[in-house]
């Protein structure tokens, strides 16, 4: 998300906005149910194998996004791009 907002693309700030929510929820929704489970049955196990898979899971895909927006990042949607008013950067 941090990345998409610090380039010069509003639109990029607004798709890559709508897919980190909808990933935030269901994300959310598996971790939960997850936990509950693990904590009404006692398996402490549990909870640290979705532990382990949450942390790899969001490393894993912070650095494929990463990954793939340096490859399309190009003018104006590049990180740090400000055009100043001439239509110049």
């Amino acid at each position: 998300m941090g990345r998409a907002r610090a380039s010069g693309s509003i639109k990029w700030n607004a798709v890559a906005q709508a897919a980190s929510s909808v990933l935030w929820i269901v994300n959310q929704l598996v971790i939960i149910g997850s936990v509950f489970e693990a904590m009404r049955s006692g398996d402490w196990e549990l909870v640290g194998f979705v532990a382990l898979i949450y942390v790899t899971a969001s490393v894993a895909g912070s650095v494929f996004s990463h990954w793939i927006l340096l490859r399309i990042e190009k003018d104006s949607m590049r990180v740090g791009y400000y055009e100043d008013g001439n239509g110049t950067s």
